[in-house]
């Protein structure tokens, strides 16, 4: 457990201060994975509407060309 008893009890604004020292150097750490997959989830979801689309209108063949070469 604590080492410390009187550090296992923080106030609100205690807390607030002391999670803003350790996460001010790491938000990179946090913010980029979280955004490439925020970005990837956009991207995957627009294209399977495209995919949809590509599917019924030109068939199984053009949809899994394309997708395909945008894999690549």
């Amino acid at each position: 457990m604590m080492s410390n008893p009187e550090q296992a009890i923080l106030s609100n604004t205690e807390f607030l201060k002391k999670s803003k020292e350790i996460l001010s150097a790491n938000y990179s750490k946090v913010m980029l994975p979280f955004f490439l997959v925020f970005l990837v989830q956009v991207i995957l979801q627009n294209s399977q509407e495209f995919y949809s689309h590509l599917f019924n209108n030109y068939g199984l063949y053009s949809a899994i060309t394309y997708g395909i070469i945008s894999f690549i």
